[in-house]
């Protein structure tokens, strides 16, 4: 039930959240060449139950192309954006549609086509007692399945003989080791995948060992001189894409850690922010009868204790990060910004947990999201780049000046009073109303509450003044920290 429940919440936010992507994508495809935008084909779900998957097209419209299983090597009817579209694995973004229906999961096994289930039907009576997943262990060790296939005479009978009795031992094994955990670290092991984070070949497929060709080079080895720098220098992004993988790491341990030996786990991500509530609806909503904009009291606050619990989270953490990091700054090299960053993207899937209660409670409430929920991204990013502007300014500074550290929950505390959370922010008249907006977190509340309660408090002038604060708090935060980084690894 708990998973269905965040299939649900997921594919419909994934939706709201890549709506600009999925509608930019089939004026592409539409472009490029004649035909429809999605692709259907008959794939087998839960108790052999038929069901059409979708995905971008990405061939020629060919009707004779629907008769073929399978799409190997370079395939001459791969469209120009089919190409993109599949190495990206962009197209298979529609399958949201699938796992919104129920028909598919975020996890579990790839569905397959009947002819191929027909072949190892007593093998598939057990896999297919579970939704078919968009991801799973066998999505991430074939990852160039098609560029595989390529290579062999007579692909169908390889696939049949060598590859699909190894998806279904791994589908075998993935029940077995099916759990909440597990399945949350698939889908953050599947993330990097997609921006090729790892090496496609890295993993011994079929029980052979890749030969790998090295060239001897006869050009002498470069000399790097390593200078220090001085002055307000260059952010080097480039070095933080170079660096991607250890990103992914950092807030992969970031999330096991916190998490580590505690008794109710992730649950802490709602409990948090729903008990917050709870004492909030007690106090200001029925002694206190403080207005909630015409939305019930419990509903109004939760909708920006959402978004809060993030950026309180991700000030708290991030402030202390580098100094948590001490004995890796000591001994490596790598961009420091990765630290603070990683810490923010952990708190995602916090975030995410309270968001699927949220959208409990608007059902609980009769509260249907309207167009304005396609918002919600922005006001998101929105909060993602205060939390990191702020965070890079306190990480920092925490570095040379521990004070930081005992100032943050003060600071947290008035941050909170200071944000329309408990308190609608139309208790204020213009022209003070927009200049609330000063305070990032103001837009990022009122946002949440009007993309998604409906409420009729637009936040137009305030997401403008919050924008700028924002973005000026996260390009200043940036070169600070790029400014002071060089004295990391003396004092930290």
């Amino acid at each position: 039930m708990a998973k269905r429940v965040f299939d649900i919440a997921g594919s419909f936010l994934g939706l709201v959240l890549f709506f600009p992507v999925l509608l930019a994508v089939g004026l592409l495809i539409k472009l490029d060449s004649p035909g429809a935008i999605f692709f259907r084909q008959e794939r087998v779900g839960r108790g052999f139950r038929p069901f059409f998957i979708y995905k971008f097209r990405t061939m020629v419209q060919d009707p004779s192309s629907q008769r073929l299983p399978l799409t190997v090597g370079n395939d001459p009817r791969i469209t120009r954006i089919g190409h993109l579209l599949r190495k990206t694995k962009i197209d298979e973004l529609p399958q949201l549609i699938n796992v919104l229906k129920g028909e598919m999961s975020f996890v579990g096994p790839r569905p397959e086509v009947r002819q191929f289930v027909e072949l190892f039907r007593s093998d598939y009576e057990e896999i297919l007692k579970i939704r078919p997943g968009v991801t799973d262990m066998a999505s991430l060790k074939y990852q160039d399945e098609a560029k595989l296939m390529g290579q062999f005479m007579n692909p169908e009978e390889e696939y049949v003989r060598r590859i699909l009795p190894d998806k279904i031992r791994l589908a075998k094994e993935y029940i077995e080791r099916s759990s909440v955990l597990f399945d949350l670290g698939l889908i953050l092991r599947t993330l990097p995948k997609l921006l090729d984070l790892k090496l496609s070949h890295n993993e011994t497929i079929f029980g052979e060992n890749r030969l790998m060709i090295m060239k001897q080079s006869t050009v002498e080895t470069p000399v790097i001189r390593i200078e220090p720098s001085s002055g307000w220098i260059s952010l080097k992004l480039h070095e933080l894409w170079e660096y991607r993988e250890l990103l992914y790491f950092l807030a992969w341990r970031d999330i096991k850690v916190r998490y580590k030996q505690t008794l109710l786990g992730a649950a802490w991500a709602i409990i948090q922010p729903f008990f917050t509530m709870v004492i909030f609806s007690i106090f200001f909503g029925r002694l206190a009868q403080i207005p909630s904009d015409g939305v019930p009291y419990p509903i109004f606050s939760f909708a920006a204790l959402v978004p809060w619990t993030f950026f309180s989270h991700s000030l708290n953490q991030a402030s202390n990060s580098l100094v948590n990091s001490a004995n890796l700054i000591k001994k490596v090299y790598f961009p420091r910004l990765a630290v603070p960053i990683a810490t923010v993207f952990s708190g995602m899937v916090d975030f995410a947990l309270a968001f699927v209660v949220l959208l409990g409670m608007m059902l609980y409430y009769g509260i249907f999201p309207t167009v304005n929920a396609l918002w919600v991204p922005a006001f998101f990013l929105l909060a993602v780049v205060t939390s990191l502007g702020v965070g890079l300014w306190l990480s920092a500074m925490n570095v040379r000046f521990r004070d930081i550290r005992h100032t943050i929950p003060f600071l947290t505390q008035f941050w909170l009073f200071a944000t329309p959370i408990a308190y609608p922010s139309s208790l204020l008249s213009e022209p003070w109303r927009t200049l609330y907006g000063l305070n990032p977190m103001v837009g990022v509340v009122e946002g949440f509450r009007w993309g998604l309660l409906g409420t009729n408090t637009a936040p137009g002038p305030i997401i403008v003044v919050s924008s700028v604060v924002a973005l000026a708090i996260l390009v200043g935060g940036a070169f600070y920290f790029r400014r002071v980084e060089k004295t990391f690894a003396d004092v930290v």
